[in-house]
Order: structure tokens, then sequence, then C-alpha cells
């Protein structure tokens, strides 16, 4: 039995990766752009969202996936669909498990996705929420809303973190094999890019940076594939794809907005300095610029009207309250940490590479030598907003073993008159041009590209070279890059626990506002997301404080709560 079922799928290779793809990236931007379109019309979330997405997300698949395959058959078809579903459903489970403990996370990210969830229709409610439910992107939240209203967890939506890692790794070894990488180093190397420092700390929080960060990667290896490929055809799976991701990245933050538009940008630049060189500008390049031009205008006027348009229209400026006449919010002052203040934005950068990876304001940045760790980065690393230092205690040994790698290259490609020299130039100007653009320079989650220069280093390699010398040293970047993000496991693990005690704790709470006196505090923060996780429980006889409990029991960072006798 077991043998002939082996054979069954050796015949018809039933698992078809793109077909699993296209299911899963069609169901996250189904659940984000056609919530966008019904917010516009007045309707508001529901269950049968979720629902939707996932009829519309298999009748896509076996659309799109019929003209990009020869050999299609239905009952790949089905298999394929019911292990997209699966995987959806068991990243929830696992999304389940673990409750965002983070600050952030716990206010305006919950707070968004809970009042999304029960009817606030963002398009035009006016007050609801503080000034980042009112005014920021929400691609992320919307998601998470939608899935909650399916679930009735809020913590079901963090779901999205673990199904962009699934196929990002995947979509990543299955490029490097077509480039006859072995399975080892592929696999690796998709671990490398899909795990990284930034989505691995926040997967288990409502912080965007992880899914930005895997959203920019994927969409910038689609980019590549249309690059690579013999003729660039709109009608390619490739290009269905970077149409959603493009959608889903300008939503998340305001920032995935300018850097997504970069990485676009060179790579259209690229496709036009191709077009010249052959003589080929014509009906191609034309077609290119008007699907980029549609693409954004419904990315930006249609699901971002909630986000751009209004803020723009009401407020003078997309980015409000950032930017803008009367904005009052400063993300600067009184987050940086303490000494980088009177320092140049080139030092503040040097610092944020080269020093001691830790997440407080009132500590100066310590430089170190590249490749040691101590105990207190260790401790720092399980925070999801790690500023000095983000991407972890070796990144800053790994970027000086890249740039010399990245830089022969494109000296080598140059002298060639390699056509993939322009290409390298281009994407690395736009992994670097957002750092003198954007303020915050000291928070390198709003730098994810920067992650890439050591990946990039290991593909030249990889791409270029049998040699054993250049084998071996890409071999210590893939090691020194995947111990690197090792460091960050325990964190995870640690979130685990937290999460136990914590649904311990709300399960007691639950059982104890029956009879007793509960009282809830949540310091500084009267509207709190962290809140629906009561409403999830059934908890509902409980006192509201917003100010600091001296003798609660913590739950999260400024969460307590106390039981006393009842009346």
């Amino acid at each position: 039995m077991l043998i002939s079922m082996k054979s069954f799928l050796e015949k018809i290779k039933i698992v078809d990766a793109n077909q699993i793809t296209t299911f899963i990236l069609s169901f996250i931007f189904l659940n984000i752009a056609l919530t966008s379109v019904l917010f516009l019309i007045g309707v508001g979330i529901s269950n049968l969202h979720f629902l939707t997405s996932i009829i519309i997300s298999a009748i896509v698949t076996y659309v799109i996936n019929k003209k990009n395959t020869e050999e299609y058959s239905i009952k790949k078809v089905i298999v394929n669909w019911l292990i997209s579903i699966l995987i959806i459903f068991l990243s929830i489970m696992i999304a389940n498990i673990f409750y965002d403990n983070t600050w952030d996370g716990n206010t305006y990210h919950k707070e968004m996705i809970g009042l999304m969830k029960n009817g606030m229709n963002p398009v035009y409610n006016e007050n609801s929420g503080d000034v980042w439910v009112q005014h920021y992107a929400r691609a992320v939240e919307t998601y998470a809303a939608v899935v909650y209203a399916f679930t009735g967890n809020i913590e079901s939506g963090k779901s999205i973190n673990i199904l962009l890692m699934l196929m990002l790794g995947v979509q990543v070894f299955k490029f490097l094999k077509k480039k006859n990488v072995n399975n080892i180093i592929s696999t690796l190397i998709g671990l490398a890019v899909a795990v990284n420092p930034i989505s691995l700390i926040q997967s288990t929080s409502y912080y965007v940076d992880g899914v930005f960060t895997n959203v920019l990667f994927f969409l910038m290896l689609e980019l590549l594939k249309i690059t690579d490929s013999k003729e660039i055809k709109l009608r390619s799976l490739s290009f269905f794809w970077v149409s959603m991701l493009t959608v889903i990245c300008i939503n998340i933050k305001f920032t995935s907005l300018l850097i997504c538009t970069m990485f676009i940008g060179v790579f259209c630049i690229y496709w036009l300095y191709i077009s010249i060189a052959q003589k080929k500008l014509g009906a191609t390049f034309k077609k290119l610029f008007f699907f980029f031009v549609a693409v954004y205008i419904f990315a930006v006027v249609i699901v971002g009207e909630s986000v751009y348009v209004k803020n723009f229209v009401k407020y003078g400026h997309p980015f409000y309250p950032l930017k803008g006449e009367n904005t009052g919010v400063d993300i600067v002052s009184g987050n940086e940490p303490e000494g980088l203040a009177e320092k140049s934005h080139v030092e503040k950068f040097i610092y944020t590479l080269f020093s001691k990876t830790y997440t407080w304001y009132d500590k100066k940045p310590e430089l170190k030598i590249p490749f040691t760790v101590y105990k207190d980065e260790l401790y720092s690393m399980q925070f999801a907003d790690t500023r000095i230092g983000a991407f972890g205690p070796w990144y800053s040994g790994m970027l000086l073993l890249s740039l010399p790698i990245v830089l022969f290259y494109l000296i080598k490609k140059f002298i060639k008159k390699d056509k993939n020299a322009i290409l390298l130039l281009l994407i690395l100007m736009a992994i670097v041009l957002p750092i003198p653009i954007l303020p915050v320079v000291w928070q390198l989650r709003y730098y994810p590209q920067l992650y890439l220069l050591p990946i990039i280093a290991i593909l030249l390699i990889v791409l270029d070279s049998d040699k054993m010398f250049k084998k071996i040293y890409s071999y210590l970047l893939i090691t020194a890059t995947l111990v690197n993000t090792l460091l960050f496991v325990p964190a995870v693990f640690d979130n685990f626990k937290s999460s136990i005690r914590i649904n311990k704790q709300l399960i007691y709470i639950y059982e104890q506002s029956l009879t007793k006196k509960v009282t809830i505090s949540i310091e500084d923060c009267p509207n709190a997301g962290a809140r629906y996780n009561l409403v999830d429980k059934h908890i509902t006889n409980y006192t509201f404080l917003m100010e600091k409990m001296e003798d609660g029991e913590p739950m999260y960072f400024r969460f307590f709560y106390k039981i006393e006798e009842g009346e």
C-alpha cells in the first residue's frame, strides 16, 4: 500500500509549490484587498470574508496555474487546494498558541484589529482608536481582523508571519535549484532569507517589520525571476505574484511605500536599459509601465484609501501624523538611545551596525569586536523592537565579510561588461538610499533591505564559482548567517513559556471573575488592544483602571490585574 502510494505521488508529482504559493498568497491578498474594497461601499468585516477568500483563492489558483502548467491534473489541483488550506489552518493554530506580549502589539495593533473585527469601517470612521489606529497603514491588521472574525481569537492574525516565511523559503529554494545549486545549500539559503532575525523575533507579535521584510524579499525574488527569464511576459506567474505582493507591501507601513517603490523602480530602470540596448523599446515596456501604474493606483487609492488618500485629503500629507500640518507626533525624541542625539546621521548608522545588540533608551551604544557575543545582548534579543544591532550580534561581522565580495563582483562584472553589473549596482543603490532619507537610523528594523547584503554576497559566490576557496568563503557566510539567526531562537521559546503563563492567568481571571472583584490596569493606555484577549476568554466582569496598579499581578508589559473578594 505504501509503495503504491509512493509511486502514485511520484507519477503525478502531486505537490506543486507554485500552486500552494498562489493559493496562500491569494488568500492573504484577498483578505486585505477584498476587505478594503468592501469598506469603500460600506460593508464591514464578517466571518464570511475568510470563507470567501478561501473560495476565490481556490478558483484563482486553478485558473492561473492552468495557464502556466503544461500538464494539469484535477486530482493534483484538489490535493494542492487541501494542502494549502491545511497549511493556513496550521499556521492559525500555531499563532493562537503564542500571545503577543509586546507594548505596540497590545496597544494600537490589537486595538485596530479588534475595532475592525467588531464593525469599525476605517474609510468612514473618524474617531475610534488612538492616532495610529486612525491614520496608520493597516494591511496586516486588516488580514488579522478577518481571521479574528472567523476564529474568535485575536492572536490568529499572526499566522501571516508563518505563511510568508514558508512561501518565501520554498520559493528561494526553487529558484536556486533551477540555477543548479545543490539541495543542502539551496535549503540553507532559503532558511537564511525567510527565517531572518526580524521575521523570527516578530513572528509571535503584531509588529509589522517582519511581515514587511519577507514581503519585500519575496517581491525582489519575483522581480529577479522576471529579469532572469528569456522574455518578459506579463502573463507569467511571477507578474501575478508581483501584483499581489506590491499591493500588500505598500500598505504594511509608511516606510514600506518608499522602499517598495525604490526596488520596483530600479528593476524598471534596468528593464528600460535592456530594452534600449536591445533596440526593443516598444510595446512590452509600455505594458510594464501601465501594469505598475495600475497596481499602484489600486494599492494606494483603493486598498490604501483609508490611509494614504484620507490622510492627504484631510491633513495635507499621505504620511500624517508623521508629516503634514499639525502633526504633533515625534517618533525620535524619547525613543533615541542615549548619546546618539549629538551625533551625525552617519555616526548614528555606524553605531547602530557595530555596537552591542540592545533595546533600551537610557544606555549608550557600545562598539564591540565583530563576531563576539555578550550575555546582555542575548537578553536584548528577546524584544521585537530591539534598536541597536537589531540584526543580531554577528551581523556586523557578516557585513564586513560580505562587502568585499559584493564590491569585487561589482567591479568584475563592469570590467567584463556584464549587463548584470547595472542591475547589481541599482539593487545596491536601492538598499543604501533609504538610509539618509529616513530619520530613525538607529532602528534597523526600519531598514530590512540591509540584511540582504550578506545574502547577496552568498548568492554571487554560489551562482558564479566552483572554486574551492570561494565555496569555503560562501559556507562561512552561510554558517555565520544561520548561527546569528539561531541566537534569536531562545527568545521564541521564552515567548512560548510566557504564552502558557498568560493563558493560565486569563483562565484564572475568568474563573475568579464569576465570584470575585477583578481589577485590570493598563498603564497610560485607555484603549489598549490587550483587552480583546479578555473578551476572547469571555472575561467581562472587571473594573478597568488607566494607571499603574502597584500591588497588581503582571501579565503583559504594563498590564496588571488584581483579584479581591467580591462584595
